[in-house]
């Protein structure tokens, strides 16, 4: 994320600086339910006919263990139990039903309080909404007429005909959608849950023919009130508004979200909304098909949750799609404040497919002539160039920022090596392999003090390639020491040699196994640390390979993943995964080019977290490894915070 004041802070986001609290963050899951814009059929439905031929609506137990539906052939309200909680697919008839003919005659939906032990169903023939007690809850076979209704019609045209109905969060508010002017009424009652003391509270809703011409029954709030969704059988399509008070039908506007519903048929007439409790799950009833569908409108994401009694400055790192919680705070009338360091995190790594430039290079000065090859420590914080030379020369990258890198030292290999090209450091930074082309040989070197160049000595150990490759070019080795990689342009091949004493090149012998998918000309390989995938560097292009078997060049395949460069020399990622850096021929410019190399993770915010402008700030970069400073204030007791980007992009 740029920093559009050019403001850096080094080291001044490290926990040990500040001078409060620092607080927990935990980790879990949370949902984010009722997102229409990623609507999917799971292609799971469930057929009524063995019990009713016309069905409007269904609805379910929270926990999403029962399904229920009311008919208007049979006029009788039937449970279903799914064996996978919403699931449409694993329903199975409970043989549990009750008939509600004595006062409902062609009932079109069915409603309960959420324990369970109190029913309503909407009757469109008679235009009431009636009640009913469980004496056990969820067992609709022990339903028994409460004596209690609310008639719907409040003027000689208007609530008629009601064939939708729905109940706000605590029991004060039942709504009817009217099938005479196809608008939604809401009836306040001064009893929870009793409708006989509903009535009408003057608010109304009428959906309009735009989106949808024919809007259908059955309707359904999110979780606090502030979204309806209605869909609509015209262009089949579930339409949301946004509610600016919660629960109140006369302040829905539409939001110009939809989800298209029309998978399950080429001709279908959706006619009522359901939705699982976190919103993750839309189970929409087919009049036509006496059938309910399920869809996926959300997903399943990690939350991290920062408890505000604990600390007042936090830090989290996702490496996953995350929400950001508070929870805590102090008490309304006081203000409660958090600070949270927001690092960069990844939900992918290694992904050439997606990588993309970061904006951040560096052009090596004084260079001597030409780039052959190229090596990074892991961590990133050590650049290693071969040069035409035959000089390896080392760079310190602090805290992994290209504009950082400045001359650290160098090793003249002229002694063994006529014509330098690629080199390998292993893991622990003692032992440096130099590949010359002209002699067609490896030649391996003691590092004295660990990633420093200038102490490294040669062993007097080498091996050849030539019977193999006569213009070796790159090699790479298996993180143990016991496998090696070389690749070259006289054959464009990779071979695969094992070592019998790990790390010690005179023990080298061929495995007969080599790679013969590469392009034409390539200058450097280098391996995804579990040995599944390898990389190499062409001039134009960093190419992935895939192995099936890890470490098995005889398992590779090309799957034609790529990403584009120019004047390529060598490609390296680090230890993360998430940064490549790709270093070019000086003559091009800049020298190395980073580019981010994984999908950066998403980070949402709970809604009660509120950001000027109503845009919350985007997630820092991550192959830099920039953190975001963003603070949180409440004066209600957590009702809602007001969030402030503070620093944007710190190193």
């Amino acid at each position: 994320m740029a920093n559009t004041k050019n403001f850096k802070v080094n080291n001044g986001i490290q926990p040990t600086a500040y001078h409060e609290g620092l607080g927990t963050v935990s980790t879990g899951t949370t949902a984010l339910g009722y997102d229409l814009s990623v609507t999917s059929y799971d292609s799971k439905s469930f057929l009524f006919t063995s019990q009713e031929t016309s069905v409007a609506c269904t609805t379910f137990k929270p926990d999403g263990t029962k399904m229920f539906i009311v008919g208007q052939d049979n006029d009788t309200v039937y449970r279903y139990s799914l064996s996978t909680a919403f699931d449409v697919s694993t329903a199975t008839y409970d043989s549990n039903s009750f008939s509600v003919s004595s006062q409902a005659s062609a009932p079109f939906d069915v409603w309960f309080k959420p324990d369970g032990t109190i029913m309503y169903v909407v009757c469109n023939n008679t235009e009431k909404i009636y009640q009913y007690t469980l004496s056990t809850a969820w067992d609709v076979s022990t339903a028994s007429y409460a004596n209690k209704s609310l008639s719907t019609v409040h003027s000689s045209t208007l609530g008629r005909y009601p064939r939708g109905m729905m109940i706000n969060d605590d029991g004060t508010s039942f709504y009817a959608f009217s099938s005479n002017d196809e608008v939604f009424y809401q009836y306040d009652a001064t009893t929870a849950y009793d409708v006989s003391t509903a009535s009408y509270a003057s608010k109304s809703f009428d959906p309009d023919l735009n989106p949808d011409s024919t809007p259908m029954q059955g309707a359904s709030f999110n979780a606090d009130g502030t979204e309806l969704f209605v869909a609509g059988r015209s262009n089949d399509n579930v339409y949301r508004y946004d509610l600016s008070s919660a629960y109140d039908i006369s302040t829905a506007s539409y939001s110009n979200i939809s989800g298209d519903v029309s998978a399950y048929d080429a001709n279908p007439n959706p006619s009522c909304v359901r939705f699982s409790s976190d919103g993750t799950k839309m189970f929409v009833t087919d009049f036509n098909y006496k059938t309910v569908y399920q869809f996926t409108t959300g997903s399943i994401i990690a939350s991290k949750t920062l408890d505000l009694s604990t600390g007042t400055v936090f830090e989290a790192t996702p490496t996953a799609d995350t929400q950001i919680i508070l929870s805590n705070p102090a008490a309304s009338g006081t203000v409660s404040q958090a600070t949270l360091v927001l690092t960069g995190g990844t939900t992918s790594t290694y992904d050439l497919a997606n990588a993309s430039d970061s904006g951040s290079s560096f052009e090596f000065t004084g260079f001597p002539l030409s780039l052959n090859g190229a090596f990074i420590k892991p961590d990133a914080t050590k650049f290693y160039l071969s040069s035409s030379r035959e000089i390896v020369i080392q760079y310190d990258v602090p805290g992994n920022r290209l504009n950082g890198i400045t001359l650290e030292t160098r090793f003249d290999a002229a002694s063994q090596v006529v014509v330098l090209e690629g080199l390998f450091i292993d893991s622990g930074g003692t032992r440096m392999y130099l590949v010359c082309s002209n002699t067609d040989t490896i030649y391996q070197y003691t590092l004295s003090t660990a990633w420093d160049v200038s102490t490294a000595s040669y062993d007097s150990k080498s091996f050849s390639v030539a019977s193999q490759e006569t213009q070796p070019q790159s090699v790479s080795f298996k993180p143990d020491g016991t496998k090696m990689y070389v690749c070259g342009n006289a054959s464009d091949d990779v071979f695969q040699y094992t070592l019998s004493t790990a790390w010690d090149i005179s023990t080298a012998s061929y495995d007969s196994v080599s790679f013969t998918g590469l392009a034409s000309n390539p200058t450097t390989i280098t391996f995804k640390p579990d040995g599944t995938e390898f990389f190499i560097t062409y001039g134009t292009t960093v190419r992935r390979y895939n192995l099936s078997t890890a470490w098995d060049m005889s398992t590779a395949s090309d799957p034609t993943v790529l990403l584009s460069i120019s004047n390529g020399v060598a490609a390296f990622f680090n230890n993360d995964g998430n940064a490549l850096y790709v270093f070019r021929d000086p003559t091009a410019g800049d020298l190395v080019q980073q580019y981010n190399a994984g999908t950066m993770a998403a980070i949402t915010y709970d809604s009660s977290i509120q950001f000027a402008g109503g845009t919350a700030p985007s997630a820092p970069t991550i192959a830099a490894s920039e953190s975001d400073l963003i603070t949180f204030t409440t004066r209600d007791g957590g009702t809602t915070y007001q969030g402030v980007l503070g620093i944007d992009g710190a190193k």
